[in-house]
C-alpha cells in the first residue's frame, strides 16, 4: 500500500473510532511516540492508548491539512485534532 494511502486509512480509522484498525496500520514492530508518550507505545499498549483517547474524547476527529511526500518513503502530515474532553 502506498504511504499516502496508509496515512489516509489511519486517519479514517480514527474518525470511525476503530481502535483495532488504527493499530493494525502499524508495521509489525511499529511504535507510536509523541511528547505525551516519549517511550512509545506498541501492540497492546498502543491499543490501550488509542482506545483511551477515543473514550476520553467522545467526539474525537482528525482532519488532514497537508501531506508532503519526500519520495523516499517518508511523509510529513499536518493534521488537526478536534474533540471535547
Amino acid at each position: 500500500m502506498h504511504d499516502a494511502v496508509v496515512v489516509t486509512h489511519y486517519f479514517e480509522a480514527w474518525n470511525r473510532r476503530d481502535a483495532h484498525a488504527v493499530v493494525e496500520l502499524f508495521a509489525h514492530n511499529g511504535t507510536y511516540a509523541d511528547p505525551t508518550v516519549p517511550d512509545g507505545a506498541a501492540g497492546p499498549s498502543l491499543l490501550a492508548l488509542v482506545s483511551g483517547l477515543m473514550s476520553a474524547f467522545s467526539d474525537l476527529t482528525f482532519e488532514m491539512l497537508e501531506v508532503v511526500d519526500s519520495g523516499e518513503g517518508l511523509l510529513a502530515v499536518q493534521w488537526l485534532m478536534l474533540g471535547t474532553h
